[in-house]
């Protein structure tokens, strides 16, 4: 289909990521240009920056604006973090040090925007900064309550666990070790998701812990696959076996404590 090919040829231009077509509203796009019929002219960088975006800024303020009535019959939590304000609104704090005068300052703009006398409590990650905000906000206001993220406190056990915990650091450095260098080189990556049926390894997020372990599963799930990768003539043939990184690898996947210790990862993960 030549539309197709069109919108395509512009992802690929452009760097689109792949994931978005799964949104819907990718279709619901789609399909509102295949209603408008032929010839329909694309928005320009105007009406993109500023009038569809204060457009949608409207729309998305009379979003928030219908819950205000509920507020004062079923009271509300106030929810912020380092990279996500409440969800009234954002806050480009990137200028600024976050420190916990900051917090507190930005927190009570949104408490008074709300009425103190409509919020039960105040949620927030568990950093220094945020309890110095929460001694100094419980203070000025007495009837609120500060909670901890439990998902975010989770997250610091679980990455204490993998940083001073000598034998589970290692295992997962060598985890990751694996798949960046198999997401780094086209062919061998080519090979694996042939191996497994296009089945992807699973790739950890630096600021969240607790995707290292899920790493470590997909891992032991791949483990056959991931061996055979390294183990063929094909392997020993190919100029990716004679250079360190490709050399540090093999050793990795050649290693039968590795394997014992990503199984026993897998039991801690599985009980998580």
């Amino acid at each position: 289909m030549k539309a197709w090919d069109k919108i395509a040829s512009w992802a690929y231009l452009v760097g689109l990521p792949f994931n978005v077509v799964r949104d819907e509203g990718f279709q619901d796009m789609t399909n509102s240009i295949g209603e408008y019929g032929r010839g329909m002219p694309a928005p320009s960088y105007h009406n993109i920056r500023v009038t569809l975006m204060k457009k949608h800024l409207e729309d998305t303020q009379k979003f928030v604006d219908s819950f205000r009535p509920h507020w004062e019959e079923y009271r509300c939590s106030i929810m912020s973090d380092f990279w996500t304000y409440v969800f009234l609104k954002s806050i480009d704090a990137s200028e600024h040090v976050k420190n916990a005068q900051l917090i507190v300052e930005m927190i009570n703009k949104v408490i008074k925007e709300v009425g103190e006398e409509n919020i039960v409590q105040f949620i927030t990650d568990n950093g220094s900064n945020f309890k110095v905000a929460r001694k100094i906000l419980e203070e000025q206001h007495p009837k609120l309550f500060w909670t901890p993220c439990a998902a975010h406190c989770v997250n610091l056990m679980i990455g204490d666990i993998g940083e001073k915990i000598p034998k589970i650091k290692n295992t997962l450095a060598d985890a990751r070790a694996i798949v960046v260098y198999i997401y780094n080189h086209g062919r061998i990556l080519k090979l694996m998701r042939k191996l497994t049926k296009n089945k992807e390894l699973h790739r950890s997020c630096v600021t969240r812990f607790a995707t290292q372990f899920y790493t470590i599963k997909s891992i032991h799930e791949n483990r056959h696959h991931i061996q055979v990768l390294f183990v063929p003539e094909e392997w020993k043939k190919s100029d990716f076996a004679k250079k360190s990184i490709g050399k540090k690898v093999e050793r990795i996947v050649a290693k039968q404590e590795f394997w014992d210790n990503v199984r026993s990862k897998v039991w801690v993960t599985s009980m998580m």
